[in-house]
């Protein structure tokens, strides 16, 4: 199902499937804890016949990351997703996907890369101001450690 996927079971209580497909990354886990993939490939699917294929490959920004065939990877057109990879990084709050900007994310051991690409100069400018005026109010409101991003991350500039 979709351009390309992939599932993983224990054979206990843990089952996945995910997929892309056009410009949607699909992943699909049991609720009940059950370790059977055919209820959830069933669904991925009927989810993938409703999805737009787009030109039917994987995004180029997701063959961008170093090694992404073996990384744990996330690729987002949105805000929302992004954040998910990543719990209480408030500095996201304000990284826009205003023109169709692409997330896409990789971990690497204990870190994680992002790269986000924006469709103009002006936007990438706009969000790295946006990123840096965040982490320095943060630091302002003597948030701990808000001044720097955490060890794992680089900004490094956004770019376009």
């Amino acid at each position: 199902m979709g351009t390309a996927g992939f599932s993983l079971s224990d054979g206990a209580s843990n089952s996945f499937v995910a997929f892309f497909k056009g410009r949607a990354f699909v992943a699909v886990r049991s609720e009940n804890k059950s370790p059977e993939l055919e209820p959830l490939t069933n669904l991925a699917r009927s989810l993938s016949d409703n999805l737009d294929k787009g030109a039917g490959e994987i995004p180029v920004l997701v063959k961008h990351l170093p090694g992404w065939q073996q990384a744990q990877v996330l690729y987002a057109v949105d805000n929302a997703t992004l954040k998910k990879m990543f719990s209480n990084q408030l500095v996201l709050d304000v990284v826009s996907f205003a023109g169709g900007a692409e997330a896409a994310t990789a971990e690497y051991g204990p870190q994680k890369l992002v790269v986000i690409e924006f469709n103009t100069a002006s936007l990438a400018t706009d969000n790295d101001q946006r990123i840096k005026a965040k982490l320095q109010e943060l630091s302002t409101q003597g948030q701990p450690d808000a001044h720097r991003l955490p060890p794992s991350w680089q900004l490094c500039g956004v770019c376009f």
